[in-house]
């Protein structure tokens, strides 16, 4: 009983930290029964010489692509609808790097709804009538054949090409997907989760596949 008392007291005073404007602002997973969604973005890299990563950029496109697909194959099931993609490459250039900076807020804070959408972002939403979008940012690292053994042997750590992330010790590869859900109507974020393996390629549509499940899977709390 006593048990019971402090676990309930404690409860109501997590409560009490949280203002009713937050309140207002915290967006449940049934609450979302349709999402436009963001051309994802991409950031992989390619190990070729020491244990350095550089960009990218056919692993990078490869990634998107492979992501997209996946994508299409799942609308019905996570109610994903349009594509907010605007025609103006000018305007997308901003649109990437706003939800860029808004997913490393994101992967840093535990109440992501305190986070204000960008102007790009909500202009966009509310252009195509929707209040709810899905973005996702892309992330990892592969190396070419015969890299790895020698930097084991080394024992030098690699910088990744991802949110900040650093892994000290070489791995042969590393596979990253973080997803964020923008709310225009509260104008901020709403949800936010990320998967992170390692030893597993970048490019791969299998574990792309098991990544993608995870990350709605736990925003959207489908099956």
């Amino acid at each position: 009983m006593k048990k019971t008392t402090i676990l309930l007291l404690a409860g109501l005073l997590v409560q009490a930290c949280v203002s009713s404007e937050e309140l207002t602002k915290i967006v449940k997973p049934n609450e979302i029964n349709r999402l436009g969604y963001f051309t994802p973005i991409s950031q992989i890299g390619i190990v070729e010489k020491g244990n350095q990563a550089i960009k990218s950029e056919y692993g990078s496109q490869r990634s998107i692509e492979v992501l997209d697909s996946l994508i299409i194959t799942k609308k019905q099931t996570y109610n994903i609808y349009n594509s907010l993609t605007p025609s103006d490459s000018i305007i997308q250039i901003k649109l990437n790097e706003e939800i860029r900076n808004l997913t490393v807020q994101a992967s840093t804070k535990q109440r992501v709804h305190n986070i204000d959408l960008s102007h790009t972002i909500d202009s966009v939403m509310e252009a195509h009538n929707e209040r709810f979008a899905l973005a996702f940012i892309t992330t990892g690292f592969t190396r070419v054949k015969g890299n790895y053994k020698g930097q084991v042997a080394k024992g030098i750590g690699v910088g990744l090409l991802t949110l900040g992330m650093y892994v000290p010790t070489p791995i042969k590869a590393s596979s990253g997907i973080h997803a964020v859900i923008f709310d225009s109507k509260n104008n901020t974020v709403a949800l936010y989760k990320s998967s992170q393996v390692a030893e597993k390629e970048p490019t791969d549509p299998n574990i792309v596949t098991r990544q993608l499940n995870y990350v709605l899977n736990n925003l959207l709390k489908s099956k």
